[in-house]
């Protein structure tokens, strides 16, 4: 009988030291486990964002790109021999950077690239024509206000003419006769009496 319950004890310490080392080598793989994942994850959002940096970056080159060629074109009137040189070139260099791209990205990322670069382009281009047809406007509105707003002063007004009959006693380089009309809507009568 003794025999029997030491056996008991033993097994009974075989197995609690048994569950012990499997319940800690459960821990250390699933610790292991997590640390994979997390790594993974990580590694996963740094692609992203080193792809969406890229993109980022590829927009505003091109962005760039588009506006010096926009304000090149507005700065320098070229012959059409030399646009169509220089559209040749940018398609050229297009095509280069589309060779180099398809080895990162796929052909959807490319053909989302396309898409971006091409709205960019539309976007920019009617953004330059609306700033010219206001810049136009402003010109024009400018010249016609000018045109009316010049002065017509009287050949007898000795303060504007610049005349050696000046008043030293109240010297003053206001016009003794004011140019400046009451408004037709408003029919009063001014109280200051001159």
């Amino acid at each position: 009988m003794r025999g029997a319950a030491i056996r008991t004890k033993k097994l009974a310490r075989d197995m609690l030291l048994y569950w012990k080392r499997v319940d800690r080598e459960q821990a250390e793989q699933r610790k292991k486990d997590e640390k994979e994942a997390a790594e993974r994850l990580k590694r996963e959002q740094e692609l992203r964002e080193a792809k969406r940096q890229q993109q980022s970056l590829n927009f505003l080159i091109s962005q760039t790109e588009l506006y010096s060629h926009l304000m090149q074109n507005k700065s320098i009137p070229q012959s059409a021999e030399s646009l169509a040189l220089m559209d040749s070139d940018s398609k050229a260099l297009e095509g280069t950077s589309a060779l180099e791209d398809t080895g990162q990205e796929d052909e959807k990322d490319i053909e989302e690239a396309k898409m971006r670069r091409q709205a960019a382009m539309e976007v920019a281009q009617r953004v330059v024509s609306e700033q010219q047809k206001i810049s136009n406007s402003f010109d024009s509105d400018t010249v016609k206000l000018r045109q009316a707003g010049e002065p017509t002063f009287a050949e007898n007004d000795s303060a504007i003419t610049g005349s050696t009959n000046i008043d030293l006693l109240n010297p003053s380089t206001m016009p003794t006769t004011s140019s400046v009309q009451a408004p037709e809507l408003l029919k009063a009568v001014s109280k200051i009496v001159s």
